[in-house]
């Protein structure tokens, strides 16, 4: 879940992204129906999430406003959350777990 900024790159572009006109959200959305994840990958100081998929596109976070980076990759089974908190990783657990 990204609940910011986020964008999709293909090898050397973007394809598309949350600042890109929403009637053409669908089009680039329906690249990703599919894929299966490759690899997850955090980075930066304040962590931003990237998840690279088998059609060779990578889906990626980044914050353009004060606060946190605003992602969270769960594990719904475990009732596992990892997110950023106070700038570092953090893993929530939720009530159903």
């Amino acid at each position: 879940m990204i609940e910011w900024s986020w964008r999709i790159e293909k090898p050397r572009s973007i394809l598309g992204g949350s600042w890109s006109s929403e009637r053409k959200w669908l089009g680039f959305l329906q690249e990703l129906i599919g894929a299966k994840v490759t690899g997850i990958r955090v980075q930066g100081v304040l962590p931003e999430i990237e998840v690279a998929l088998s059609n060779g596109l990578r889906v990626a976070s980044f914050m353009t406003a004060e606060g946190q980076p605003s992602w969270s990759l769960g594990a719904r089974r475990l009732g596992k959350w990892l997110r950023v908190k106070r700038g570092k990783l953090h893993v929530e657990f939720s009530a159903s777990a």
